[in-house]
């Protein structure tokens, strides 16, 4: 998973953080986002990605705020 910062227009400072999941290939590198959904899908991850995402990504939110 990675953070992309979220910007204020006016200002340019951080206002957040949005949580990119992403996911490695091998021999093929990193595959598009919209990959990701779709491998997902067919899995039937979606809901344990999600759940993943939330139990990572909170805890950085609430650090870094």
């Amino acid at each position: 998973m990675r953070y992309q910062p979220q910007l204020a227009c006016v200002t340019g400072g951080i206002v957040g953080l949005e949580a990119l999941v992403r996911c490695h290939e091998p021999g093929h590198g990193e595959l598009a986002p919209v990959g990701v959904i779709r491998l997902a899908e067919v899995a039937g991850r979606v809901t344990d990605i999600t759940e993943h995402v939330l139990a990572t990504a909170l805890p950085v939110s609430r650090h870094r705020s």
